[in-house]
């Protein structure tokens, strides 16, 4: 199983110290295989990611 992730970053050219960085974790959206001896939703949570897109969005200030 391969998952593909992006994240991209962008520092602001200004006297304070601020990124904004964004990103999506399992971009083309695949399903983890199917575990028929797993009690929690049928899949291994242990071994793979929660099924599904997940895109998140973070600020970082520095002063």
């Amino acid at each position: 199983m391969t998952y593909h992730d992006v994240r991209a970053s962008w520092k602001f050219p200004i006297d304070l110290d601020l990124t904004i960085v964004g990103g999506i974790n399992n971009l083309f959206d695949k399903t983890p295989p199917i575990c028929l001896s797993c009690s929690l939703n049928g899949y291994d949570a242990s071994t793979y990611d929660l099924p599904s897109r997940f895109a998140y969005l973070q600020a970082n200030l520095k002063f």
